[in-house]
């Protein structure tokens, strides 16, 4: 017997359907992180659902979610493996497709080239950020990011932007030992 379980509404479920058949699209497996544990992803939220799992519903690996009056996107990843190189030629074709999809589903269709992609861990000030420009913000940092960045990333996000969000917590945690998982960068976006 399951410790828990999951009730979902329909709603959900023609979601969950729905972006699942998006950003898995032509992807006939998910790389493996070569021996790395891979972290979970705790899914919460009328607008936030599942797409993958490692083992069990409970084991989720990948997931998706709009925020905001403006249904800005995020896709959070369990392994930041998953997103290295991101926006770059990939020489895994399975993760070049899975790369592309998740650029055209947090667009919602209007990806154009990587110039719309934005590397976070690059990016000190929200300045940085031309809105115009860059349509897809990238996570897959170990940086830590101040309480006042992490609140103008969210601002961007619910304002219509995306994110692309990588984290192994098994690393992290055995990084920063003395660090909750709630205090991961950009936590509060999540």
């Amino acid at each position: 017997q399951r410790a828990f379980s999951f009730v979902r509404s329909d709603r959900t479920m023609s979601k969950i359907k729905k972006w699942r058949g998006d950003i898995l699209r032509d992807l006939s497996l998910l790389p493996k992180t070569k021996g790395r544990q891979l972290g979970q992803v705790i899914v919460y939220g009328d607008d936030a659902v599942p797409l993958l799992y490692s083992q069990t519903p409970e084991q989720v690996v990948m997931a998706a979610a709009e925020i905001g009056q403006d249904q800005g996107r995020i896709v959070v990843l369990s392994h930041h493996k998953y997103l290295e190189n991101f926006g770059k030629e990939q020489e895994d074709e399975n993760l070049a497709i899975l790369h592309e999809n998740i650029n055209h589903w947090v667009t919602r269709g209007e990806f154009a080239n990587n110039d719309q992609i934005l590397d976070l861990k690059d990016v000190s000030e929200i300045s940085d950020i031309d809105a115009e420009k860059h349509k897809i913000l990238v996570w897959n940092s170990w940086k830590d990011a101040s309480p006042t960045f992490q609140d103008e990333i969210t601002d961007y996000i619910v304002t219509g932007g995306s994110l692309v969000y990588a984290l192994s917590s098994v690393k992290w945690k055995a990084k920063f030992s003395h660090v909750t998982m709630e205090q991961v960068p950009l936590g509060n976006v999540l």
